[in-house]
């Protein structure tokens, strides 16, 4: 079943708003995560990366949702690229792929900080 770029076009176009939804709120969750990790006293635990504080955060978080952004804007170049016999089922695989990521990408520092926390203070 070929794909024509109007309907490639479309299908990305028409989902972009979505998309961008996620990632601006998975970004917010993960500042505001990273956020009361720094105000929990963990910059004792993590100078090295908390250092900055929050003006480093928010800059990491929008450098996250950046990369997430433009990932988007490219994946209508890998359908042209893998040019699959189903397109409307790689779309939908691809959009699913690019939301779990994109909350992944920009929340997973953040639950990755918490837990670096926990072990060093349970470590001792």
């Amino acid at each position: 079943m070929a794909s024509t770029p109007a309907e490639r076009t479309a299908f990305w176009n028409d989902r972009q708003p979505a998309y961008r939804t996620v990632l601006k709120w998975s970004g917010i969750a993960g500042y505001v995560v990273l956020l009361a990790f720094w105000a929990a006293g963990a910059r004792e635990y993590e100078p090295e990366v908390l250092m900055a504080g929050p003006a480093l955060m928010a800059f990491v978080t929008v450098v996250l949702m950046a990369i997430a952004n433009v990932a988007y804007l490219l994946v209508p170049i890998v359908e042209l690229l893998v040019r699959p016999r189903n397109p409307e089922r790689l779309r939908r695989w691809l959009y699913a792929v690019g939301l779990t990521s994109v909350v992944l990408i920009t929340v997973l520092p953040a639950v990755g900080m918490w837990a670096m926390a926990i072990v060093r203070l349970a470590a001792g």
